[in-house]
């Protein structure tokens, strides 16, 4: 009999657990088991932070390409602004040059010399006379320049007119052959004078004519100097013609042959 009660009471409390395991499966499958819902929490708990984590970590992954980006073209627009300093510079330098160039030719040299025909001669001669047919002068602007020495001669020009307009006015007047120098047509050398394309020597016939006085001067040079020259007329008269009315138009050189 002691055996079989035994037997019976631990029957009874296998199925009394059995009933509790029943139970808390159920409520862990509901939902409601306290224990299953504080592990729950906790496991909640860790995924939100590890969620902020990321969020973090993707913000300033974010904030750092933008300053890295920002950085880069702030990088790259200064040196665009660099190299166009440095490439409008190099293109004034070079008008600068050619201007120089043309300057040392030799006004004098005859028409047939082979390098007469050098678009630099063509530019002088463009300079220093006047074409009256629009047709023709823009026909020598085409034959003495390239697209690209176009380009360069525009950009030096807006440069120098940008220059000029921050000039005080009562400074432009005064500065003006400052700034343009003296034409480049006229000069003197080796006792003779280069006068556009033709060479004057002393004892040579010329005619003057000066925009104060309809009279033609017809004479001879008598002295070419670098103030001015002086031409000998009839009667021994002798007429000082000074350098500066000659570059600036007010008289006017015709050999007489």
């Amino acid at each position: 009999m002691d055996e079989e009660e035994e037997e019976r009471e631990r029957e009874a409390q296998l199925e009394s657990e059995l009933a509790l395991l029943q139970k808390e499966r159920d409520e862990i499958l509901s939902g409601v088991n306290v224990e299953f819902l504080k592990e729950m929490a906790e496991v909640e708990r860790l995924r939100e932070q590890k969620l902020a984590a990321s969020r973090d970590a993707r913000d300033y992954q974010l904030w750092y390409l933008n300053r890295v980006f920002e950085a880069e073209k702030k990088s790259g627009r200064d040196e665009f602004c660099l190299e166009k300093r440095t490439a409008r510079d190099l293109m004034l330098k070079i008008n600068l040059e050619r201007k120089r160039r043309m300057e040392r030719l030799p006004l004098g040299m005859k028409r047939n010399r082979k390098w007469f025909k050098d678009r630099e001669r063509l530019l002088l001669e463009k300079q220093n006379r006047k074409v009256e047919d629009p047709e023709k002068a823009s026909s020598l602007l085409r034959i003495a320049l390239s697209p690209d020495e176009v380009n360069q001669d525009m950009d030096a020009i807006f440069r120098g007119l940008e220059k000029f307009e921050r000039i005080p006015p009562q400074k432009k007047a005064s500065d003006r052959y400052s700034m343009y120098g003296p034409s480049v047509g006229i000069s003197v050398s080796g006792g003779q004078l280069h006068y556009f394309d033709q060479v004057f020597e002393r004892g040579e016939a010329i005619d003057v004519m000066t925009k104060s006085s309809t009279a033609r001067i017809s004479g001879s040079l008598r002295h070419i100097g670098s103030k001015g020259i002086e031409v000998e007329h009839s009667r021994s008269k002798i007429e000082k013609i000074s350098m500066n009315h000659l570059r600036t138009g007010k008289a006017v050189l015709r050999g007489r042959r």
